[in-house]
Order: C-alpha cells, then sequence, then structure tokens
C-alpha cells in the first residue's frame, strides 16, 4: 500500500489498507474463543463501515486504517523501516504499468 498508492494515484487509483483487531474467525474452535470477552471483537460490520469510510473519502489514499471494534484510527507512516523498503518503494515510484505490463 505504501508503495503502490502514491503510483496509482496518478490514474485516480486510491490503495488504502483496513487492519482490524481480533476477529473472530474459524481457526480456533468455539471453546477457545470464549476465553475472549465478546464485546472486544472487531465484527465484520466494523470492518465494512472503515471500508466504507475511505471509500466515501474521495482525498482517502496511502492510509493504514485500524479497526479495534467499532472505532477507526489512522495509523501515521513512519520513516522506511530500513533501507531495502526505501529502496524498494523509491523504485515503485518509478513504475509505469502503462509501459512495464
Amino acid at each position: 500500500m505504501r508503495c503502490l498508492a502514491p503510483v496509482l494515484l496518478l490514474d485516480g487509483i486510491r490503495v488504502n489498507v483496513t487492519l482490524p483487531g481480533a476477529v473472530r474467525t474459524p481457526f480456533m474452535d468455539k471453546e477457545s474463543w470464549s476465553a475472549f470477552p465478546a464485546e472486544m471483537f472487531t465484527t465484520v460490520e466494523n470492518i465494512v463501515a472503515a471500508v466504507a469510510q475511505l471509500m466515501d473519502d474521495p482525498k482517502a489514499s496511502g492510509i493504514a486504517l485500524e479497526v479495534s471494534q467499532g472505532n477507526f484510527y489512522p495509523r501515521e507512516q513512519h520513516a522506511w523501516i530500513d533501507e531495502g523498503q526505501k529502496q524498494i518503494c523509491t523504485a515503485a515510484g518509478k513504475f509505469d504499468p502503462k509501459t512495464t505490463l
């Protein structure tokens, strides 16, 4: 998202990401999930609402939106985690899908 958002925005394509909190999935059985307080889960409806919020904002691009229960928190982008990430994302900024694909 971080690398592609600025590149694809040039063609009007917005790239964002949602980062949901605890979501009840079929990876654990019902008994295992019962150890967690039910009110702490982020529901599918919460995630859909977060995506809808990003879609409704025409300026939203390159946003990492954390979703915890029914609350949304834009995550600040930090500096590059290392030189390798910086090189990859900088190179992505020079990528032109129209001539490369």
